[in-house]
């Protein structure tokens, strides 16, 4: 017999409303990182490639131990014409 689970994942659920919180928190903490990234003569692709390493590092540091998927929707991308 086959046994249908339904799972909540609206913001209803506060195990969802606290995953949104973390990833706004880590999405604050390496924006302020990159910003400082961005200095004259230094190389986009550089700031990217440390923005995303920062990024990944602070994703692993959440839900250790639990089967989670953890990840990024999108690289980090900046625009030197702003």
């Amino acid at each position: 017999m086959l046994t249908l689970i339904i799972v909540d994942n609206t913001l209803n659920n506060p195990d969802t409303l606290t995953k949104y919180k973390d990833a706004a928190q880590i999405s604050h903490k390496v924006l302020d990182a990159v910003s400082k990234l961005c200095v004259a003569g230094e190389k986009i692709v550089t700031i990217c490639e440390k923005g995303d390493k920062l990024l990944e590092e602070e994703v692993a540091k959440v839900y250790r131990g639990k089967e989670i998927k953890k990840g990024m929707a999108c690289k980090i991308h900046l625009c030197a014409d702003y």
